[in-house]
């Protein structure tokens, strides 16, 4: 991922506020292998916690830069 399409990623997971529309931009945007995709879908699912969920996302963001 080049640093554009970084900063493009991070600036539209700002302007998300929604559990939803995170999701939705997570499975439209976030290109990552499979295994850690999955992984992190599962997790999302799983969790009941929407803030929890937007700090996964930055965390994943970040370590994947």
């Amino acid at each position: 991922m080049d640093n554009r399409r970084l900063k493009e990623n991070k600036m539209l997971a700002i302007c998300f506020s929604s559990y939803d529309k995170c999701l939705m931009f997570l499975l439209c945007n976030i290109r990552l292998k499979s295994d850690f995709f999955s992984l992190y879908y599962s997790s999302l699912i799983l969790s009941q916690n929407p803030k929890q969920n937007l700090r996964i996302f930055f965390i994943y963001t970040f370590v994947m830069m």
